[in-house]
């Protein structure tokens, strides 16, 4: 079982860097409104497209390419009556209409994709003017090889970038303003709310939480060499 996978089978929602308090705050920074079109690329379990359908009122499409994380986050949208459009989807080929959305969202999503075919993706069903918001790793320091196949293989991570070759990739795929933060993440200040939710599968596999626990020692002894960055980028 990867990394993903165990996600998917604990269905842990706000799992990016920051959660859902780090989202609420980036987005605050928005001009979001009821005829704002949002796409939620990597949705997971819904979370963030649960927030921004039921605080902003907008329309809002989640998609993922795990079914496990679609069929909870179509389970969250129901029990909260919130109209999202849900569909299982490969970020590279996305069954949306090109000049669609006012803004994409992906939230710790992109490294674990073909980072060229899925930005060429998220540049194509943008409107003129369209804002892409990415959480993505970022590699502080440099990585031995060894290093970075340890963490390629348990994460299924494609590549682990930089922060200024994020920047260059960024611009190549046509954005025309990069903006990059680096948040300060304060635990003590999360609300009940902003934590991360759990939506368990009816049987979970005890290599599952072998998973979470691998997860925070990697977290641990790469706390060095690894951090992550705010990208918000504008066609």
């Amino acid at each position: 079982m990867n990394y993903l996978e165990g996600l998917a089978e604990l269905g842990v929602g706000g799992a990016h860097p920051g959660g859902l308090k780090l989202t609420k705050e980036l987005l605050k920074k928005e001009s979001i409104n009821e005829s704002t079109v949002i796409l939620d690329v990597g949705c997971g379990t819904g979370q963030t497209a649960a927030y921004l359908a039921g605080f902003y009122q907008c329309a809002v499409t989640a998609v993922d390419y795990n079914q496990m994380m679609v069929d909870k986050a179509i389970n969250r949208f129901k029990l909260r009556k919130l109209p999202v459009q849900t569909m299982k989807a490969d970020i590279t080929q996305l069954p949306l209409k090109s000049e669609e959305y006012d803004m994409v969202i992906s939230e710790s999503v992109i490294s674990f994709t073909e980072i060229t075919r899925a930005l060429s993706e998220i540049t194509r069903i943008l409107k003129p003017g369209g804002v892409f918001i990415a959480i993505e790793i970022v590699c502080e320091r440099t990585l031995r090889d060894h290093e970075k196949r340890m963490l390629t293989s348990f994460y299924g991570f494609t590549e682990i970038q930089t922060e200024e070759a994020w920047k260059q990739q960024l611009y190549r795929e046509g954005f025309h303003h990069v903006r990059v933060e680096k948040p300060k993440l304060k635990k003590e200040e999360m609300t009940l709310e902003d934590t991360n939710d759990f939506d368990l599968s009816e049987k979970v596999d005890e290599d599952t939480f072998e998973v979470l626990v691998l997860h925070e020692e990697l977290m641990e002894r790469f706390k060095e060499k690894l951090g992550f960055r705010v990208f918000r980028c504008k066609l």
